[in-house]
């Protein structure tokens, strides 16, 4: 596989952050590095990320005879879910050799190695045949695709008649916002190139001949307002508050929240370098502070 500087920034990242993702994310659990999805069936943060990968598979429709692609497997944490409640065959390619190694290891422990196998590949350029799986599934991996579109046309290409692409990812309401300064600096702190739009991914996969799209904005489970509901229902021991959310963003969030929960210690997350706001949200109350990219 050839690995450019792009991919080498993106190796290094998840290699540099694996420890904070242990703590953060309960990795070695959870084996997941992805945001959650929040509905009335989760209490905690570690359940929403298995409810993300039960609701993509619910939406794909995976069954037991299927045979998937999980396009950016991290540390198989996905490929393992799929596989162990349905029955199906899960194939985890990855640009990281020690995410592979991982991976493999934590399959073997979940005694998966039957269903479940791992490659370093680049899923815009893979080694498959045509017509090698039923369905390709990217869970927030792949906004790091080189081109989204050589992606969309690599998945077309692998996927059987009838198969299926299933998505959750970042993206941005105009293409043009990746030249916004915030969205810049909050994207480079993962070290993602660009977020394509829904409206250009959307049209992609209908050039290349895809049919039957369908695009659902789940960000509801993810801004301020429902997160001070949730507070009100259920308690919690910290809160780790992404200042850029869909319905609140700068200090304006921390303020909103601390007014709800005063007694939670908030610990910011923030892919902005702004140590403005960072000294604002400390001295009005915030625990600490995290900033993307720069967590080791």
């Amino acid at each position: 596989m050839e690995v450019n500087t792009y991919h080498k920034n993106i190796i290094e990242y998840y290699n540099s952050t694996e420890h904070s993702y242990k703590d953060a994310w309960d990795l070695s659990n959870s084996l997941a590095i992805h945001y959650g999805y929040w509905d009335e069936k989760i209490k905690s943060f570690p359940e929403s990320l298995l409810r993300m990968n039960e609701v993509m598979m619910e939406t794909a429709g995976i069954k037991a005879n299927d045979n998937v692609l999980d396009a950016g497997c991290g540390v198989g944490g996905s490929s393992i879910f799929i596989a162990k409640n349905t029955g199906c065959t899960v194939t985890g390619i990855t640009l990281s050799e020690k995410q592979i190694q991982q991976a493999k290891v934590n399959t073997e422990k979940n005694n998966l190695s039957d269903k479940v196998q791992f490659a370093q590949m680049d899923y815009c350029n893979t080694d498959f045949a045509d017509e090698s799986f039923d369905v390709v599934w990217g869970c927030e991996s792949i906004c790091y695709a080189d081109n989204k579109e050589k992606f969309i046309k690599e998945s077309f290409r692998l996927l059987k008649p009838g198969g299926r692409l299933i998505v959750a990812d970042g993206f941005v309401t105009d293409f043009k916002n990746n030249e916004n300064p915030v969205i810049r600096k909050w994207i480079d702190g993962w070290q993602v190139n660009y977020l394509e739009s829904p409206e250009r991914f959307k049209q992609f996969m209908h050039s290349v001949g895809f049919d039957k799209i369908q695009y659902r904005d789940i960000s509801k489970h993810g801004n301020l307002k429902d997160g001070i509901q949730l507070l009100s229902k259920n308690v919690y021991d910290a809160i780790l508050l992404d200042l850029c959310l869909p319905d609140s963003s700068g200090i304006n969030t921390f303020e909103k929240l601390y007014a709800s929960a005063p007694h939670i210690p908030i610990i910011i997350l923030t892919g902005v370098e702004d140590e403005e706001i960072v000294i604002s949200s400390l001295q009005n109350g915030a625990q600490d502070y995290l900033i993307k990219g720069e967590i080791i």
